[in-house]
């Protein structure tokens, strides 16, 4: 019966593990699968657990320089996005800027071309950079989903022609053209019920 009892226990543990994605001091995560982080540069929140399968992860680079006692300034840059995979429950991905500058003028800087090293279990997986149009996807895909969604919310017979829909339908073929297979398989996770 013991034995029985420790199989549980240990199969119950090893059932819940979850992937780990923890971001550096300086990188702040906006989103998870576009659904808000909820998390703050003031914040304590570093550290999140993810399912197997692929995730969108938005964030930036986001650091608070103080000067002095009175004084004090956010230096932030324009918004990343990547898309990871886990492929088991004890991948560790972690959001590093690739520098680290100590000064505020360096880090205003930085932040113009901020980039930020995605690394998986060690290994540099994908750097992106706040220069590079890195979000177009994303946001296109994000834009298109509203559009459907308000669709929905119309009815058949509430407003759009069958012109517009034949619209949205290009928009999204063409979406879908310019996605690599990753940003495929997050589409359909999205997509399918």
């Amino acid at each position: 019966m013991i034995k029985y009892l420790s199989f549980v226990a240990v199969f119950a543990a090893s059932s819940i593990q979850a992937a780990t994605l923890v971001a550096a001091p300086s990188v702040l995560i906006t989103d998870i699968d576009t659904r808000s982080a909820q998390t703050s540069v003031l914040s304590e929140t570093r550290q999140f657990t993810l399912e197997p399968g692929v995730h969108s992860i938005a964030y930036r680079y986001d650091r608070l320089f103080e000067p002095s006692a009175d004084e004090h300034e956010f230096v932030r840059s324009k918004s990343m996005v990547a898309l990871i995979t886990v492929d088991e429950p004890t991948d560790r991905f972690e959001l590093k800027p690739t520098q680290n500058p100590m000064k505020l003028d360096a880090a205003k800087e930085f932040a113009e071309n901020a980039s930020i090293s995605v690394i998986k279990n060690g290994t540099v997986i994908q750097t992106t950079t706040a220069d590079s149009n890195n979000t177009s996807i994303v946001a296109a895909l994000g834009n298109l989903v509203n559009q459907v969604t308000s669709e929905i919310s119309l009815g058949d017979s509430g407003g759009q022609s069958t012109a517009a829909r034949e619209d949205l339908l290009k928009s999204f073929e063409l979406i879908w053209s310019q996605t690599n297979e990753t940003e495929k398989q997050y589409i359909r996770s999205v997509v399918q019920p």
